[in-house]
């Protein structure tokens, strides 16, 4: 079993405004499990953007990594 440092991370980011005068609404689809999340703002996207790459790298195995098709 090898193991693997996470040093990056992949999203999909979708940005929308629901009115002409709307706040920006956004969008992270994690590239490897799918994971979707949603933010009312972008200081929210931002906040959450930074506090995840505060953190420390996490350490995965190949069991715990995404499926290959």
């Amino acid at each position: 079993m090898s193991t693997n440092l996470s040093l990056y991370q992949s999203y999909l980011l979708r940005l929308w405004r629901e009115s002409i005068n709307g706040e920006w609404r956004a969008s992270l689809q994690n590239v490897s499990t799918g994971q979707c999340r949603y933010f009312a703002s972008l200081s929210q996207l931002c906040n959450f953007l930074e506090e995840t790459t505060r953190q420390p790298l996490r350490v995965w195995t190949e069991i715990e990594s995404p499926a290959e098709d």
